[in-house]
């Protein structure tokens, strides 16, 4: 059993791109399909109360952890990333094969066509 839960899901959107120039780039056409979870376990540690009540974010002398879940084309399915962007919220990327045949996700296929120039 883990020691804490990521809480309730919010919301589902999709994002076109959206990812930090050193992150890696998924697969596709960059668009990222996001859910969010919020009202998780009560992060109530010393030193996390402390670095939140000087962020100003108290709610009672904790913070209820939260998760951003960011799901993307990938050519395998892979957690590619875990960060704590800010105090007791954190943000998962996930790689999803199927994602890639979804028409929200397909790359744009360029057409080309051959031209020749005759002499006139």
């Amino acid at each position: 059993k883990a020691d804490w839960g990521v809480g309730n899901r919010m919301g589902r959107n999709l994002h076109n791109g959206g990812l930090g120039k050193n992150e890696k780039q998924p697969g596709g056409n960059g668009a990222v399909y996001v859910q969010e979870y919020s009202h998780g376990d009560s992060c109530d540690q010393d030193d996390v109360a402390e670095s939140v009540i000087k962020g100003g974010n108290v709610v009672h002398g904790s913070v209820d952890r939260s998760t951003t879940v960011r799901f993307s084309c990938g050519k395998k399915s892979e957690l590619m990333d875990i960060k704590e962007d800010s105090t007791c919220h954190y943000v998962l990327e996930v790689a999803v094969p199927e994602l890639c045949e979804h028409r929200l996700f397909r790359a744009t296929t360029t057409r080309t066509q051959v031209v020749k120039c005759l002499p006139v």
